[in-house]
């Protein structure tokens, strides 16, 4: 019983530690997708201030 608990318990570990590890990825692709459209925009933005002006 005692080793049956310990492998359980290993993987709820085991399960926690990957969930936060997608979160963690999750957060750096959302924070790295955020930069790359902010500076999509701020190229857009400034290809087209001079054809205003």
């Amino acid at each position: 019983m005692r080793i049956r608990n310990t492998k359980s318990f290993i993987q709820d570990t085991n399960e926690i530690s990957f969930i936060k590890l997608l979160k963690l990825i999750s957060g750096v692709v959302l924070i790295s997708v955020l930069i790359s459209i902010l500076s999509l925009l701020a190229l857009s933005t400034v290809e087209t201030l001079p054809q205003t002006i």
